[in-house]
Parts: C-alpha cells; structure tokens; sequence
C-alpha cells in the first residue's frame, strides 16, 4: 500500500508543471512525508529541498506546517531529538489541519521516546487520539498513535495497557488491510510476551511479524525504527529457549499467515 500510495504521488508529481504553485508543493511534501514512512533520508532530503525553495514563492500555512513537521521526521531519523521535537511543537501550533496536527504529535512521540521520556510519549499520545476522536477518526492515523501507545506502555511497564493498545490497533489494521502497520504490532506483541516471560510466543510472534513486514515490503521502516527493540527481545528469547526450540517457534511463526498470527494476539481461534 505504501509503495503503491508513493508512485501515484510520484507520477501526480511528475504531470505537475515545474513551476512554483500550491498544487506542486503539497505534492512534493506529501513525497516527504512517504520518504519518512519509508525511511528513504536521501528522498526525504532532496524533496524538503524543493519544498523550501517553493515556499519563498508560494504561502500557505498548512502547507508549512507540513513542511515543518517533515523537518522534524528529518531530524529525528538524523539523531537529533531536541530539534525534532521543537521543530514538531511549531508545526503542531502553527496549524488547525488534524492530520498535520496528529502527524506532529507522532514524531513528538517519537522524540520523546528517543529521549527515553516515555511518560511524556504516552501523554503526546493520548492528545492524538483524543483530537482524532473529536474531529472523526482517521483509521490510519489512529493506528500510528495507537502502536506509539502501546510502545510507550510497554516501556513504562504497564504490559496490560500495552495489550489492549496492540490488539485495538491490529484490529484496525486488519480491517483497512494494511499488513505493514499489523507487523509491527505483531512485533510490539511479541515483546509484550517476553516482558511476560512467554519466550516460546514471542518467538512465535517475532518470526510471525517479520515474515509480514517483509512480503509487504516493511524491512527498511521496520528496522529502522524497531531495530535496537527487535535485537534486545531476541537475546532475551534466545537465553530462555533451547537453540531447538528458539529454531521450530522461528518457523511456526514464519508459517503463519497474518490471520493465523492475528488470531494469537486476539486469542480468536483460526
């Protein structure tokens, strides 16, 4: 979905006339913005290039306050988290836009996290969903803020707050088919069942989400972001499982389809 949702921008782009308009800067920062998803820094950088040249001839707010949060994504994937998160606040109060808004808020989360201040993540958080409540929820965005939640439980120790966020997000994203999004609450569920001492499912899980996140084309976002988590879990796993066991939960989660290792996580039965 996400690499399809970039070429249609990439090509409404590509018929844009070159010359600085509003229509061409909102596509080349809607290109950003997917550069972040993607973590594709060199794209991220050249299109906020073209989008600051752009607003010294084109004015809008909304359009700069999208702008300003992609430079917090930038200085966020850059190891900057002060920046990112003073860059994010602007954008947040520069704009009324929800989604702008909500987008702002996740990479405050994010930087908040970076910062090891999850408290501060869970609150940015609840702020997103609460203004994606009162303004219609975008299902999407709801899904982003609902795995930053459960990340920042998991990392405050609150394990039942952490379930109930991963299984209201993976439903949702279940339900829009978006199979990126389901991996990484797959991922974030299997660490919730290490923290629970459950080393065989969350081998299961971990192997489950990353066979997902691959055929989907989630590798480079998914490792980019949860990387050092994956590596910490997996440790734990190995120490806890026989190299045997580790080897047969590995590939039971890789034989799962997403409703097979749904259907885990929402203890359905498949």
């Amino acid at each position: 979905m996400m690499q399809q949702g970039r070429r249609w921008i990439e090509k409404a782009l590509d018929e844009c006339p070159s010359e600085p308009s509003l229509l061409r800067l909102q596509a080349v920062i809607s290109v950003a913005e997917v550069a972040v998803l993607q973590v594709d820094v060199p794209t991220l950088k050249a299109r906020q290039a073209e989008a600051r040249q752009l607003l010294t001839s084109v004015t809008e707010s909304r359009a700069l306050a999208h702008f300003t949060a992609n430079e917090a994504a930038l200085a966020l994937l850059e190891g900057q988290p002060q920046s990112a998160r003073a860059l994010a606040q602007q954008s947040l109060e520069s704009t009324d836009y929800v989604p702008v808004k909500i987008y702002a808020l996740l990479l405050m989360i994010g930087a908040s996290a970076a910062g090891g201040d999850a408290l501060t993540a869970v609150a940015h958080a609840e702020e997103g969903l609460a203004l994606s409540e009162a303004h219609g929820q975008d299902i999407v965005l709801r899904t982003y803020l609902l795995a930053a939640l459960a990340l920042s439980r998991l990392a405050l120790g609150e394990l039942d707050q952490a379930a109930y966020a991963v299984r209201e997000g993976l439903q949702l994203s279940r339900m829009i088919n978006d199979s990126v999004t389901c991996a990484t609450f797959l991922e974030t569920a299997s660490w919730i069942a290490a923290a629970r001492q459950e080393p065989w499912r969350a081998a299961v899980l971990m192997a489950a989400a990353g066979a997902i996140g691959r055929a989907a084309g989630a590798t480079g976002a998914v490792s980019a972001y949860i990387g050092p988590f994956h590596e910490a879990c997996e440790r734990q796993i190995r120490e806890q499982l026989s190299p045997a066991d580790f080897r047969a939960a590995s590939y039971e989660g890789r034989s799962q389809s997403l409703d097979e290792a749904t259907a885990i996580v929402l203890d359905e039965p498949f």
